[in-house]
């Protein structure tokens, strides 16, 4: 998930704050442009390789964790776009459960640390959420992140795999996409024209079998969340 909006900002914490090196694993290469944007100029080239390739394709997974001595997972890639999730919900379990499922694997055969990006999505449409809050997904991508955390989970327990979870609320900050929430509200606010906080949902949206819609969001800084992100993966797996 380097190639995405907290991976990429995870990498530029990385390189910035920490000695590592990385290997940035993006889907397609037209997600680099905006790495090399956020991580910055110059972004340490001899500190990060950045390769291609599915995290369902266990063969090249594995063999990129082999070539490179990887020791930590730190698993970002997932189809987080509710909307989206629920068009096509086959092709985002394909790449939120089987891609998890795949990295989890290959984490417990290769004796690897693996810190799996989940989100308080999968809590239901609760506010300051705890560890202690019941899982109760309200939503087909909740309902994936869920599956996914409970993997994770059963992984670490019965498997002795050293398994991290991270479980966020939305974040914002540098973000090269205008429909997020924030930078859409900013870009409104510039241009002079009235913010939209929700568009109106379709006629399809607002059938029964969708979810309604939840009038209260919770927000970190992007920078905020990953530099805590890696203090943890250090605090813990080293």
């Amino acid at each position: 998930g380097a190639g995405g909006f907290i991976g990429a900002h995870f990498i530029a914490e990385l390189l910035h704050n920490s000695t590592h090196s990385v290997i940035a694993l993006v889907h397609k290469f037209t997600s680099v442009a905006y790495l090399t944007t956020v991580v910055g100029s110059p972004y340490a080239p001899e500190r990060m390789t950045i390769r291609t390739g599915d995290i369902t394709d266990h063969t090249k997974m594995l063999s990129l964790v082999r070539s490179y001595n990887i020791k930590v997972i730190a698993h970002f890639a997932a189809q987080p776009i509710v909307s989206i999730a629920e068009a096509d919900p086959i092709e985002t379990t394909r790449s939120n459960i089987l891609g998890t499922l795949t990295l989890l694997e290959i984490a417990r055969r290769e004796k690897v640390t693996i810190l799996v990006m989940s989100t308080d999505k999968v809590y239901g449409n609760v506010i300051d959420a705890t560890i202690d809050t019941p899982l109760n997904p309200q939503d087909f991508y909740g309902l994936t992140k869920t599956s996914v955390d409970q993997f994770a989970q059963y992984y670490h327990k019965y498997f002795d795999t050293r398994v991290l979870i991270v479980r966020s609320c939305n974040m914002y900050g540098f973000d090269l996409n205008p429909s997020r929430l924030i930078p859409s509200i900013i870009l409104d606010c510039m241009s002079g024209k009235d913010p939209t906080i929700k568009a109106p949902l379709s006629r399809e949206a607002q059938s029964a079998s969708y979810p309604k819609i939840f009038p209260a969001r919770q927000f970190v800084y992007v920078g905020d969340a990953v530099a805590a992100i890696r203090m943890y993966l250090m605090i813990v797996s080293i």
